[in-house]
């Protein structure tokens, strides 16, 4: 083994995906309940998907955790993987500012609430390259290592997954900028955030199965 704490690094990060999915699909689920609830309108229903929600948010918790436990360690053989937990580091200091400044009553002529999401942005495209980075840094190890195919699936992957992020990234933005009471706005909206956890689900997956091959790649 080559890359011991590449290995064991990636094999965390493996793990913290598949809670990840699960979390993905809990929170797919509580969406679709909320909106449903609320067209017609069911408050059970409602509070039974917020329920959801809150479980699918524990869970991203321990994944995230797992995550940067799992960045640092494979990040001592590789760059790139190094990079990823930096910017990892940089996206959590990013949610804790906006979280700080959503908070904030202020009298000055600022919109804080739009400040805070420009910032939770931000943060989402740290994010983003926490998983380009770690592609990366996985599809050098797998050039070191003389696995063609990994190499090549690593790099194509994540040009899918920046596609990916940036369609979700507009349907949230359209979501958080156009407000309106009308019932068909509303539904559309609601419609296009379910639209945006399932590209969320569809990216959880893509990484699901390519970590799964490098876990595998770096154990030989």
């Amino acid at each position: 083994m080559r890359f011991p704490n590449a290995y064991k690094g990636v094999k965390k990060v493996f793990a913290a995906e598949i809670l990840g999915i699960i979390a993905a699909i809990l929170a797919l689920v509580g969406v679709i309940m909320v909106n449903i609830g609320n067209n017609k309108p069911d408050d059970n229903i409602v509070a039974s998907g917020g329920l959801l929600a809150l479980v699918a948010l524990i869970v991203s918790v321990v994944s995230f955790i797992i995550q940067i436990v799992g960045l640092h360690q494979g990040g001592k053989d590789n760059g790139y993987i190094r990079m990823s937990f930096i910017l990892m580091i940089g996206s959590i200091l990013l949610g804790i500012v906006a979280a700080v400044v959503s908070g904030i009553d202020s009298n000055v002529q600022v919109d804080l609430s739009l400040v805070s999401t420009i910032l939770d942005k931000v943060g989402d495209i740290f994010t983003l390259f926490v998983t380009i980075y770690l592609f990366q840094g996985i599809a050098n190890l797998a050039k070191q290592l003389n696995d063609e195919k990994m190499y090549k699936t690593g790099k194509t992957l994540a040009t899918i997954i920046l596609g990916l992020f940036i369609l979700s990234l507009v349907l949230s933005l359209l979501g958080n900028v156009i407000k309106s009471d009308n019932n068909v706005v509303v539904t559309v909206f609601g419609v296009l955030g379910i639209v945006a956890a399932v590209i969320d689900l569809i990216v959880n997956i893509i990484c699901f199965f390519y970590l799964g091959k490098a876990v595998k790649m770096l154990k030989k």
